[in-house]
């Protein structure tokens, strides 16, 4: 399915390598490949832009597979975002690359561990701070963080503005020193 046309998709390619050399066997899919990203591109400001990339970015793909006598796949619908999002690889864009599955995969485990690190120390400050509160701010603070409207915490606790808004300025206070 075209990602913005959402009529069928004419790929993957499937392709037999019989040919002498990669070209051979690239030169027939071209006008294919254009009636189909011409499909996926139409109505975009820079339609015939993003058409040659997808297509350069296919090739690009394509001699990369290509092995005598060797049958490979190529999606497309990958192809179309990474060209829509200049993230093919081939045609340096600023501030727009591509990582590899690795550094991908690299890279979220390190935020989920810097994350949970992280958690850790915001918990930890969370206990020190409601600790350092007296009971009623402490219980205030509570309400708030679970989400109480500002009326509720009033009404539960009795209490007034006034101190919904010391409680919340010391827990504040509190947990940036």
């Amino acid at each position: 399915m075209c990602p913005t046309t959402g009529r069928q998709a004419d790929g993957p390619y499937e392709v037999n390598c019989q040919g002498v050399n990669w070209q051979a066997d690239f030169e027939p899919l071209i006008p294919r490949l254009y009636a189909h990203f011409t499909r996926c591109f139409r109505g975009e400001n820079d339609y015939e832009e993003l058409r040659q990339r997808a297509v350069l970015y296919f090739m690009h793909r394509f001699m990369k597979y290509w092995e005598p006598g060797k049958t490979f796949r190529i999606a497309t619908w990958f192809i179309v975002q990474h060209a829509r999002y200049g993230r093919c690889g081939i045609l340096p864009l600023p501030n727009k690359h591509h990582k590899s599955a690795k550094a991908q995969r690299l890279g979220k485990r390190l935020q989920s561990l810097k994350a949970r690190a992280d958690r850790v120390v915001e918990y930890l400050g969370w206990k020190e701070m409601l600790a350092r509160l007296r009971e009623r701010e402490r219980r205030i603070i509570q309400l708030y963080v679970a989400r109480y409207g500002w009326e509720e915490i009033k009404a539960r606790l009795g209490v007034s503005d006034y101190y919904i808004k010391q409680a919340i300025v010391r827990a504040y206070e509190l947990l940036n020193n």
